[in-house]
């Protein structure tokens, strides 16, 4: 299994062009794309 995680930045979305075409070449090369928000990112520090 192959992964790709997108960690972006506030005010810098997953679906910016940056991020999108990354994750759009991870996918054409048979990665698992999974794009973090900033909003998941504070729920799971916040669970520890």
């Amino acid at each position: 299994m192959k992964l790709c995680v997108l960690f972006p930045g506030m005010g810098y979305h997953a679906d910016k062009p940056l991020l999108y075409y990354s994750a759009k070449l991870a996918l054409s090369r048979g990665y698992d794309v999974i794009p973090l928000n900033f909003r998941q990112v504070q729920k799971m520090m916040n669970c520890f």
